[in-house]
């Protein structure tokens, strides 16, 4: 059994004021109301009480568009803590990477120096080889 198709918002409008005003009840779509709306005077009931619908609509979807911003900036926030840790860690990390390569350029230049003081002395020691045949 096939469903009755479904009516327009002009034979909606001419319709009797229970259906209409159940119509407006059910109707979702914001822009089906204010077309239905503007077939009305501003002061009939039928309007004011599309304009109403829109309103609420309007509100609960800014209602929920509002939620989910707020379930977005939370997010937001709990990743910019995270990576504010992740960014100590490296700091951490780094300091430390900083420090051991202070340590062995350090360690590098001691034993260089040493060896070149070696060397110094060694060949202090030595004869030179000029004019010796």
């Amino acid at each position: 059994m096939a469903n009755p198709p479904r009516k327009t918002v002009q034979e909606i409008a001419s319709g009797d004021y229970g259906a209409k005003k159940e119509w407006i009840h059910t109707e979702t779509d914001p822009r089906k109301l204010e077309e239905f709306a503007l077939n009305f005077p501003p002061h009939f009931p039928e309007h004011q009480h599309a304009r109403i619908a829109i309103e609420i609509l309007l509100a609960e979807s800014a209602q929920r568009l509002t939620q989910s911003l707020i379930q977005l900036t939370q997010s937001a926030e709990r990743q910019s803590r995270r990576l504010i840790q992740l960014t100590w860690a490296l700091v951490v990390v780094s300091v430390a990477l900083l420090a051991f390569a202070l340590a062995q350029t350090a360690i590098m230049l001691k034993e260089d120096a040493a060896t070149h003081a070696q060397q110094v002395q060694s060949s202090q020691g030595k004869p030179t080889g000029s004019g010796q045949h």
